[in-house]
C-alpha cells in the first residue's frame, strides 16, 4: 500500500509541475507579445516625427512663396543624401527612394473647406509609410 501511495504522490507532483510550467509559459508569451507590439509602436514614432517635419517644411515653403489659391505642389527632402530625384509627385515618388521624405501642399480659398478669411494651407508630410498633416492660415 505504501508503494502505491508513493507512486500517486509522484504522479500528482509531476502533474502539478506540468501545469505550473504551462502557466509560466503562457505568462511569458503574453508579456513578449505586449513588448513586441510596443516596440513596433516606438519604432514608428521616429518615422512619425520625420513625416511631421516634412509637413512643416511644406508650410514654411508656402509662407515663403506666397502663392494665390487654389494651388497644389509637392517637394522632396533628400534625407539620405543620395540625390535621387523622383519624376513623380508626392507620395508616389517615394517608391524611387524610400529613405527620403516628401510634402504635399494645398492652398484652399475661403469657403466650406476653409473657414479662414484669406486662405488655408494644408501640408501633408510622408516618410516610410507614415503621413502627418498640418494646417495653417495666412
Amino acid at each position: 500500500m505504501r508503494i502505491k501511495n508513493l507512486k500517486f504522490k509522484r504522479a500528482v507532483s509531476l502533474y502539478f509541475a506540468l501545469i505550473l510550467m504551462s502557466l509560466i509559459l503562457a505568462l511569458a508569451l503574453g508579456v513578449s507579445a505586449l513588448l513586441f507590439s510596443q516596440i513596433k509602436v516606438i519604432r514608428g514614432l521616429g518615422d512619425s516625427v520625420v513625416a511631421f517635419y516634412a509637413a512643416d517644411s511644406g508650410i514654411e515653403r508656402e509662407l515663403y512663396e506666397k502663392n494665390t489659391p487654389p494651388f497644389e505642389y509637392s517637394g522632396f527632402l533628400d534625407l539620405n543624401k543620395n540625390r535621387i530625384v523622383s519624376s513623380q509627385d508626392c507620395p508616389a515618388g517615394l517608391e524611387d527612394d524610400p529613405g527620403d521624405a516628401c510634402y504635399l501642399v494645398k492652398g484652399i480659398p475661403p469657403g466650406p473647406d476653409c473657414q479662414a478669411e484669406i486662405v488655408c494651407i494644408r501640408s501633408y508630410g510622408f516618410f516610410k509609410g507614415v503621413s502627418r498633416a498640418i494646417q495653417a492660415v495666412k
